[in-house]
């Protein structure tokens, strides 16, 4: 069997009826649904559909259940859609295995975008671009990045190689940085698109970005002596934050080196700058579609907000006693 796509899910079925429609492939391949705390209606229309079914009426936690489900796959490539995620389109799965006969990778991922029309969800989508231009220089590289757990392929014989998902808030995290460390060849492909959901609200936002500091401190806590190993051939995960940060540490060091007296509003100045430039070529090489004035909102808004309750939820979350109340892993 040529592929075997995943979709877990919990209480609700979300996108999956639309997905459904668009998994279209003249080859082999098989759905399998890990559903937890479902409704009888929605097992009921589950099981007239032609899928493998992997159910419980318990929340296992995502990295449980998608693990159970990847017992029952028989294809080459294991495709991990999350439950808000859907293709753009029904030829997902002919140009996935497109790429994987020309590429042969191991582990990939293609280009993902918010489906949304909020004024926030029109934001976070920077984020993302932000997110795919890591991904995008991970080809440039060679070398695997870590995915995104809404959409992300490996090969299944990879994916028992390194033990599957582990027991982590972040398995997604988890599962690219073990196949980096295995050497796994990792290759983004552009011209295959998921659109995924954002939080539509603040306090949504801050509960996910929650989750995903404290799934950060404890992949750095876990494996900090990698990591640090691995730093100067993981520098373009710095595109996964707001650069504005970045650009100013290295614009101040150069004011510093180069000039006697420094003034605040250059580097302010210069910082906005580079980060508008970089916005405005990554925004063109992913073909992003970003608007001036989200581009704008998040630039001076959202951009420095997020950084400072990144960095300061990584500080904290080192000192986290209590387990998270919101997710099950």
């Amino acid at each position: 069997m040529d592929m075997s796509i995943i979709i877990p899910t919990f209480k609700v079925l979300d996108q999956i009826p639309k997905t459904l429609k668009k998994l279209k492939f003249k080859g082999k391949f098989e759905i399998i649904i890990a559903g937890d705390s479902l409704s009888k209606k929605d097992i009921t229309f589950l099981k007239k559909q032609k899928i493998k079914l992997s159910l419980s009426d318990e929340r296992r936690g995502k990295v449980t259940a998608l693990n159970e489900a990847s017992k029952m796959a028989k294809g080459k490539l294991l495709v991990f859609l999350d439950s808000d995620t859907q293709p753009e389109n029904s030829s997902f799965l002919k140009t996935l295995w497109e790429n994987y006969k020309i590429y042969k990778f191991d582990i990939g991922t293609g280009r993902l975008m918010i489906n949304g029309t909020s004024f926030l969800e029109k934001v976070v989508a920077i984020d993302y671009l932000f997110i795919n231009s890591m991904l995008y220089l991970g080809n440039v590289f060679e070398r695997p990045r870590p995915v995104n757990g809404a959409f992300f392929i490996i090969k299944r014989s990879c994916f028992e190689q390194i033990g599957g998902f582990h027991k982590e808030i972040l398995e997604d995290f988890g599962i690219g940085y073990r196949a980096r460390m295995n050497r796994m060849n990792f290759h983004y492909m552009k011209n295959l698109t998921v659109f995924t959901s954002s939080p539509q609200k603040m306090k949504h936002w801050l509960t996910q970005r929650k989750r995903w500091m404290a799934g950060g401190s404890e992949s750095l806590k876990s494996s900090r002596n990698n990591i640090l190993r691995e730093l100067p051939s993981s520098l373009t995960s710095i595109t996964l934050t707001y650069p504005l940060f970045f650009f100013g540490l290295f614009t101040t060091l150069a004011l510093f080196l180069t000039s006697s007296k420094i003034n605040p509003f250059y580097i302010v100045s210069i910082t906005i700058f580079l980060t508008s430039t970089l916005m405005l070529i990554l925004n063109k090489l992913l073909d992003w579609g970003t608007t001036p004035k989200s581009g704008l909102i998040y630039l001076f808004i959202y951009g420095p907000i997020s950084s400072f309750l990144l960095f300061l939820m990584v500080i904290l979350s080192f000192f986290r006693k209590k387990e998270l109340t919101d997710w099950k892993v």
